[in-house]
């Protein structure tokens, strides 16, 4: 939704990475992404074999919007990588935003814990 907002408020040049396609029970997620490609905003699923930072690095905003308020598991797989790759560009590139939709990925909503 972010994303779509963005784009119809005339901000062209973003790209959207996500780690998995929407499942079809999130109605309002799906509807979402339908919209999104509809729009032809560009997009690329990350998958372990895709090098993240490479994705990432030319951005100078990036948000963060990977999981909700409610984590409450240790972070693997891509979302992992994904973090690491946002953290190390925001160390090499202090002018870097993050903004969090809700949450900054891999913090627990209700302790602060780092997941």
């Amino acid at each position: 939704a972010c994303a779509r907002q963005l784009w119809c408020d005339g901000h062209k040049r973003l790209h959207v990475l996500y780690t998995r396609a929407p499942k079809p029970d999130h109605v309002s997620v799906a509807a979402d992404f339908q919209m999104m490609q509809a729009l032809g905003i560009p997009h690329t699923l990350l998958t372990p074999d895709r090098d993240t930072a490479l994705l990432l690095d030319p951005a100078n905003i990036i948000v963060d919007g990977l999981f909700g308020s409610g984590l409450d598991r240790p972070i693997t797989g891509v979302e992992a990588d994904v973090i690491h790759a946002c953290n190390r560009l925001k160390q090499d590139n202090p002018g870097l935003h993050i903004i969090s939709i809700d949450m900054p990925s891999g913090i627990h909503s209700r302790t602060g814990q780092v997941m």
